[in-house]
């Protein structure tokens, strides 16, 4: 048996998965490849599994405390257990493992009475996800200003790799700072109060989230759809009333939203 037939034959036998087509033949030989001694092999996987799915089981709730805080440990086990078992990690950086839990929660019909979580997932993970992001430079405002105005209009703006931007129909600032409440006491969290509009980014060390009006969203959403600035401030303009470019542009180079001008501005031919 091949190496890598040994290793996906573990993995199937490990999480319980279904052997892929064609590996059958490899999965009966597993056995005879192992000494297991006095202890029968579903025994010896089953101590094995049961450790590894614990340990990711505790990665988990360790990238989504928002999510157990709502639903307790108990369930959020059980539900971390099964995400885990139907997608296990395809690599070795558990720092990358969990982007999925929010459509996974989507589609978990016990959370289907709690139609918020799927976009509190989504939360933590953006928050997560800017935390571990590499390390780049941000744009400023005289490399900007070095740009030819002719030019200008058919720049791209790219965000940072720290960035991402959620929108949601939940409050989802007011679930955080609720579950983060050391006494909640008698308070009920009013889910019907609004949603909002999210701009997540790490301009040093700590990871910032800060509520952003509709048409800042729009503005950043379009540069993360790779939209030239010309027609990305046309599209806004056109979509609400008012919209000041210049007040945006300077509060988002504060915010060092942006990549720095050699990795970050491309002119469309």
């Amino acid at each position: 048996m091949q190496l890598n037939d040994f290793q996906n034959c573990f993995k199937d036998l490990l999480f319980n998965a279904e052997p892929e087509p064609g590996a059958q033949n490899a999965r009966d030989n597993f056995a005879s490849l192992v000494q297991t001694g006095n202890i029968p092999l579903n025994e010896r996987l089953s101590i094995y599994r049961g450790n590894v799915i614990g340990s990711l089981s505790d990665i988990m709730k360790s990238n989504f405390p928002l999510i157990e805080n709502l639903v307790g440990e108990d369930f959020m086990t059980g539900m971390a257990r099964k995400f885990i078992i139907e997608g296990p990690p395809e690599d070795g950086c558990l720092n990358d493992y969990g982007a999925g839990f929010a459509d996974f929660i989507a589609a978990f019909a016990p959370a289907a009475s709690l139609p918020y979580l799927p976009d509190v997932a989504r939360f933590e993970w953006a928050r997560h996800a800017a935390y571990y992001a590499r390390d780049d430079s941000a744009l400023k405002a005289k490399k900007l200003a070095s740009i030819a105005p002719r030019e200008l209009e058919n720049i791209k703006l790219r965000l940072r790799d720290s960035v991402a931007l959620i929108t949601s129909p939940y409050p989802l600032t007011a679930i955080r700072e609720f579950c983060g409440a050391e006494d909640k006491g008698d308070d009920m969290l009013d889910l019907d109060q609004g949603g909002v509009h999210l701009l997540i980014h790490r301009p040093a060390l700590k990871v910032e989230v800060l509520e952003i009006n509709e048409a800042t969203f729009a503005m950043l959403r379009n540069f993360e759809q790779n939209m030239p600035l010309g027609q990305a401030v046309e599209d806004v303009i056109n979509t609400h009333e008012g919209f000041d470019f210049q007040a945006f542009l300077q509060s988002q180079i504060q915010l060092e939203t942006f990549l720095c001008l050699r990795a970050n501005i491309s002119i469309e031919e």
